[in-house]
């Protein structure tokens, strides 16, 4: 398989017969399997890992067929041949991996970017939120940061506290329609 529309047409044709690997029922490689398969129309079986490393290694052998892995974890082992990009699910292609498609060329919805944010208390006072957001935004954009995020395959961002919690509620309403719709639990 090279591309989206390949692995689909192979989903499609053997229903149920490839095997994704996943980290936890909650994890961003389990919903994407189950947002692909809501966009995509196929049944793919789920495999779970207890983590990353045992599901990326089962990968490399074709023990499964297919992960929606970070990029910090895919990129090494993409860039040494022993795995194959077939797409990044961000809105832009990935400096991390150049020259692979983003997976909204074939699937318009399918967005979904790995992050990590700085959470407080809900009661610490506006002041030393609004300090933190500063001092942060100051260290993500400086150079030799960004630089050693990309070396790692990570992209820096910023905003406001007020954008990032309306990001965060957005998200959680997107995956939660996921998540209710193939009616996944974490048990």
């Amino acid at each position: 398989m090279k591309t989206v529309t390949e692995l689909v047409a192979l989903a499609k044709a053997k229903p149920g017969a490839l095997n994704f690997a996943s980290v936890g029922p909650g994890s961003p490689a389990r919903l994407l399997m189950e947002l692909l398969k809501l966009e995509a129309g196929v049944n793919v079986t789920n495999v779970p890992y207890k983590g990353a490393g045992g599901a990326i290694t089962d990968l490399i052998a074709g023990h499964v067929d297919a992960m929606f892995p970070t990029v910090s974890t895919a990129a090494p082992h993409v860039r040494s041949g022993r795995l194959r990009a077939i797409a990044v699910t961000s809105e832009k292609p990935s400096a991390a991996l150049p020259g692979v498609p983003v997976m909204m060329r074939v699937y318009p919805n399918f967005r979904a970017e790995s992050w990590v944010g700085l959470l407080a208390p809900a009661k610490l006072p506006s002041e030393i939120v609004t300090r933190l957001n500063a001092e942060c935004s100051k260290l993500l954009a400086q150079s030799d940061v960004k630089s050693r995020f990309a070396e790692l395959g990570l992209e820096t961002a910023g905003g406001s506290p007020a954008q990032f919690d309306q990001w965060i509620k957005s998200e959680i309403e997107r995956w939660g329609r996921v998540i209710r719709a193939q009616k996944i639990s974490l048990e």
